[in-house]
């Protein structure tokens, strides 16, 4: 399975009311998620727009 097949997979189980926590450093992975809370140096940042 590939990483964009799991990110769709992911998408579906959200979509079906699942919820889903994802842990990335990758950015464009995280555009996808209707939410995104970000930490740096252990804090969580200020809500992105």
């Amino acid at each position: 399975m590939t990483g964009e097949e799991i990110a769709r997979l992911l998408g579906e189980l959200h979509a079906d009311g699942h919820t889903v926590v994802l842990v990335t450093h990758n950015e464009r992975l995280a555009q996808r998620a209707p939410r995104v809370i970000a930490l740096r140096d252990g804090a969580i940042e200020p809500a992105r727009p």
